[in-house]
C-alpha cells in the first residue's frame, strides 16, 4: 500500500506541474490522469479511478475524435473499474463503444493500406507502348 501511497503522491505533483505547463486539455495532462486512474483501480478505489478516467476521457475526444484506440483504451479502463464495482450494464456498454472504435480503427487502415499498395502498384506497373 506504500509503493500506490508514493505513486499517487507522485502522479497530483506531476499533474500540477503539467496543469501549469500544459494545461489541464493537454495529451500530457490527460497521460498523468490516466496513470492516477490506474493507480487508483489498483488499490480498489474504483470510484477515483473513474473520476479520472473521465477526465482523460474528456480531453482524449477532444484531442484525437472518438475513434482513436487511445480512447478505446481509456473506455477498457473505466469498463474494468465499472465492472469491479459490479456494475456489469455499464461496463459492457463501455466495452462495447471500445469495440466499434477499434473495428473502425482497423478497417480504416486496412482500406488504407489497401489503397496505398494499389497506388504502389499502378506506379511500378511497365507502361504499355
Amino acid at each position: 500500500q506504500n509503493h500506490f501511497d508514493e505513486a499517487i503522491t507522485s502522479f497530483n505533483k506531476s499533474l500540477e506541474i503539467r496543469e501549469r505547463l500544459f494545461g489541464n486539455n493537454s495529451r500530457e495532462y490527460a497521460q498523468t490522469c490516466n496513470g492516477l486512474g490506474n493507480t487508483y483501480h489498483l488499490v480498489g478505489d474504483n470510484k477515483s479511478a473513474i473520476s479520472y478516467f473521465q477526465r482523460t476521457y474528456k480531453i482524449e475526444i477532444a484531442e484525437y475524435g472518438g475513434n482513436h484506440p487511445t480512447v478505446a483504451a481509456t473506455l477498457v479502463n473505466m469498463a474494468n473499474c465499472y465492472s469491479d464495482q459490479g456494475q456489469y450494464i455499464k461496463a459492457n456498454s463501455l466495452l462495447e463503444d471500445a469495440e466499434k472504435i477499434l473495428e473502425g480503427f482497423i478497417k480504416g487502415h486496412v482500406i488504407e493500406s489497401v489503397y496505398s499498395n494499389q497506388a504502389i502498384n499502378l506506379k511500378s506497373e511497365p507502361k504499355e507502348t
